[in-house]
């Protein structure tokens, strides 16, 4: 029995010092990445009553009672709207209890989106890996509705073989356990091997490893966690989003119109299957069929609660292997000639020279409730130019749809695409003045000389609104 295992045993035998009922409106959002956690968690955050923290918060080091305790009072809160800020909730509540009142605050400011004070709200406390953090469901068993996405069981051992590393094998700087073309060696066959080794050798045990494993003890452990769970299966997002949708609705109780189709179209969910350092090319079909066999009791248990996959249980088989040597020229990366995506209505270029009013013009635009500006001469990073216009755009095209999220949200498309994730992270944090997340909003990317500089004028010829200051 590995530690968390253990730990989970401890806290579910253990009753939580808490003893008060959890409030029907709260719910826990799990998941692992690639399973198109973050993209659910971006839907949530569209809903007007739906208020969410941030990804993995969690309870300080020895305040796991007071964190219960502040999540349950600002649940409460939002069952019964009166229209004032859940920071008053903290002051109402916990005013003589310090620890509690602290840690009350720190979660209000850990809030994500935009929801309406004046009708009741279910308040998300979402976590991607909730049983190896020792999270909530391991903490309140029985208390609160749980929601776990999951993915069809080859498809995402195949995923975290290309995302992550293996164990014993080099990390690449800064990219911690993720996987770079220039450090690991990834392929079908080598992962047929290490899939029909079946765990006998040390590289890598599908149902014992560190990341891998906890997916699959997760799907046959949580339903003695609690009784009240929800199962999404991340394919029919991209297959029938309205069912999604209704189900997602009746689970949180609150209208399932109301979630943003808007939202939905346009981010990606991130369950590909071919990827760059495995050659484009698909995991093997015996590799497939292998994993189903060793996996038909966790898809068993995934059909107990409503998500079926019909090749896992063994009911047909249509995967073909592709035709050799058609794969064997990987897919080009676009380069920013073919890039013919036009830019957003909203996007526009400011540029000019110094003494010729440029900073004050900035100045004005910053000051606008409507309008998103980066830093003076923002740009691209060297050899990152596609990068940079693909956060561009997904960060304009998500002001022209409020909802009220965090710009850095929006990164979260590219997750899969650790440079493009990291240059939209970068943008996000050279935002500068306010602007109104509850309305469009035009995004402005200045710079005082984009044409001596080739900047973005030169990138986007006819793709973009340009302001040029003379005198």
């Amino acid at each position: 029995m590995s530690w968390w295992q253990a730990a989970l045993v401890v806290a579910l035998l253990t009753p939580c010092a808490c003893s008060s009922e959890a409030p029907s409106n709260l719910v826990v959002v799990g998941g692992f990445p690639t399973c198109g956690i973050s993209y659910i968690y971006g839907i949530l955050e569209s809903h007007p009553n739906i208020v969410t923290f941030s990804i993995q918060i969690g309870a300080l080091p020895n305040l796991q009672t007071e964190f219960e305790e502040s999540v349950f009072a600002l649940a409460r809160a939002l069952q019964v709207p009166t229209g004032r800020p859940l920071q008053e909730v903290c002051h109402a509540e916990f005013k003589s209890q310090a620890p509690t009142f602290r840690e009350c605050n720190r979660l209000v400011n850990t809030i994500r989106g935009w929801y309406n004070m004046s009708v009741p709200a279910t308040l998300v406390v979402s976590d991607e890996s909730f049983f190896e953090k020792q999270m909530l469901a391991s903490r309140w068993p029985g208390k609160v509705k749980l929601l776990l996405s999951v993915r069809d069981p080859a498809d995402f051992l195949w995923t975290a073989y290309n995302f992550w590393a293996l164990p014993g094998e080099p990390k690449a700087n800064n990219q911690g356990t993720r996987t770079v073309m220039k450090t690991h060696v990834r392929s079908p066959e080598l992962f047929d091997e290490l899939v029909l080794a079946d765990g006998k050798k040390e590289a890598w045990a599908p149902r014992a490893n560190k990341i891998t494993g906890q997916w699959f003890d997760q799907i046959k452990n949580v339903k003695d966690v609690s009784a009240n769970l929800l199962f999404l299966k991340s394919e029919d997002f991209t297959e029938n989003l309205s069912a999604s949708f209704a189900r997602m609705g009746s689970f949180f109780g609150v209208n399932a119109s109301l979630f943003s189709y808007k939202v939905a179209q346009s981010r990606s969910i991130g369950l590909q299957t071919r990827y760059e350092i495995s050659g484009w090319r698909p995991m093997l079909c015996s590799t497939r069929h292998f994993i189903y066999s060793k996996s038909r009791d966790v898809c068993q248990e995934l059909d107990s609660f409503g998500v079926h996959y019909s090749a896992c249980l063994g009911e047909h088989d249509e995967c073909v292997d592709p035709v050799p040597g058609s794969y064997t020229t990987p897919i080009p990366r676009p380069s920013l000639a073919s890039l013919q995506e036009p830019a957003p209505s909203n996007l526009v270029v400011v540029g000019g020279f110094r003494t010729c009013g440029t900073k004050r013009i900035y100045s004005l635009l910053e000051s606008h409730p409507n309008i998103v500006t980066f830093s003076i001469q923002i740009g691209a990073l060297p050899n990152l130019q596609t990068e940079f216009e693909e956060s561009v755009f997904a960060l304009a095209k998500a002001l022209q749809v409020p909802t009220g999220r965090p710009l850095i949200r929006v990164c979260d498309e590219f997750e899969l695409k650790v440079p493009t994730f990291k240059e939209c992270g970068r943008l996000v944090k050279k935002i500068k003045g306010s602007y109104n997340t509850s309305m469009p909003a035009t995004l402005v990317v200045t710079d005082p000389s984009f044409f001596d500089k080739g900047m973005l004028a030169s990138r986007w010829p006819g793709k973009v609104k340009l302001l040029l200051m003379v005198r």
